[in-house]
């Protein structure tokens, strides 16, 4: 195995794809950066148990096909992650690297570095997606609601399916749910292709790695393969290989057709200052709770101190719907997560029964719904 490679080019795939390695597994091979050279390409992957994260450099790139790699000999290795991205991103403008036995000569401008590679036949195999039909998506739609939901689900893995995002795929358009059971968000996505009808719950941490690959103003659609207990996130050169949760996901539906009884609309960002402001005295306790009293056209933003002291201040509200007297207690730090990832500047706040959970969403847009716990005080 040798060629010579463009370094900015490199080290980019590198960094992208040592996401996924591992700083804690006991598989020694899986410390490492995969790079299996062919004649038309290189193919750089990052591993751990549950996911593989691809990045493959082709010979040429862009319209004017910018010849960015010389392959001279093809070939496996397996290096430490660590070792090479730290000397990659040390080195000139163009690298050199070669393979002899089982160590890996790095050449660049006046550098010369030799690594010892790990055994590449260790190295797992990539899932095969088969011959499905991929679900094609928007790409900047796609990162957009996985970060939108994403923060939601749980970090208990006592119940491993709340530790995933649900994906449902029904009548041409994509759901993503994210919960912990004291919150709950949702995003609906609209998609041109697919008749046929999914439901998987996706890992967090590579669904998010993944999408933070994607370029915000991204032109190019994301294809989704579901196969063999797998979901397979390609996008142009990159792709996310990632093993699916096991289990049932609870039915929500039930929370999100509840009627309201108040409904009112504020600014959104008017109501995230106060919300943090009272967060200041809300830390001694356990779901740093705020007091939000509804009466009349304002609504009382207020939280407590044993230590400290109080603080309390009044915003204007529109009620659109329902009479206004309304008095609970919500973790405070679960209302601003929220808030932040709405982009409008206007939020609905929809109210129950007595400790039924808030409905939140921005006031011209229901794709995206976000429910909120009340906290029991007494």
């Amino acid at each position: 195995m040798e060629f010579r490679l463009n370094k900015e080019v490199f080290y980019k795939a590198l960094s992208i794809v040592n996401k996924a390695v591992s700083s804690n597994t006991t598989i020694t091979v899986l410390t490492g950066i995969k790079l299996e050279v062919t004649n038309e390409k290189i193919i750089v992957t990052g591993a751990n148990s549950d996911m593989f994260l691809t990045n493959t450099i082709p010979i040429t790139t862009g319209n004017k096909h910018q010849h960015v790699v010389d392959i001279i000999n093809t070939g496996t290795v397996v290096l430490p992650a660590k070792i090479v991205v730290a000397i990659i991103k040390k080195c000139e403008n163009e690298v050199h690297m070669k393979l002899q036995g089982n160590q890996v000569s790095i050449m660049s401008g006046s550098i010369q570095t030799t690594i010892n590679g790990l055994i590449a036949d260790e190295f797992p195999q990539l899932p095969q997606r088969g011959s499905v039909e991929p679900i094609t998506i928007s790409s900047n739609e796609l990162k957009k609601a996985i970060l939108q939901t994403a923060f939601a689900v749980s970090i208990n893995e006592t119940k491993p399916v709340l530790t995933g995002i649900n994906i449902l795929l029904e009548n041409k358009k994509l759901k993503l749910i994210a919960t912990n059971s004291y919150r709950l968000a949702t995003k609906e996505i609209d998609i041109e292709s697919s008749n046929h009808q999914e439901s998987f719950i996706v890992p967090t941490v590579g669904i998010t790695y993944f999408v933070n690959t994607l370029p915000s103003d991204s032109a190019h659609n994301t294809s989704i393969y579901i196969y063999n207990n797998h979901a397979i996130f390609k996008y142009k050169n990159v792709s996310l290989y990632t093993k699916l949760i096991n289990g049932t996901y609870p039915n929500v539906q039930s929370l999100l057709n509840r009627d309201a009884n108040l409904v009112i609309s504020m600014s959104k960002d008017s109501l995230i200052k106060g919300i943090d402001r009272a967060c200041v005295f809300a830390t001694e306790w356990e779901n740093n709770n705020v007091n939000l009293q509804i009466l009349d056209k304002c609504i009382d933003i207020s939280s407590n101190s044993t230590e400290y002291g109080t603080i309390q201040e009044r915003q204007e509200i529109e009620v659109v719907k329902g009479k206004s007297n309304i008095n609970l207690t919500f973790d405070g730090k679960y209302m601003l997560e929220a808030l932040k990832k709405i982009e409008e500047d206007r939020v609905m706040l929809n109210f129950g029964q007595s400790m039924s959970p808030v409905f939140i969403r921005p006031t011209n847009n229901s794709s995206l719904r976000y429910l909120i716990s009340p906290v029991r005080t007494k």
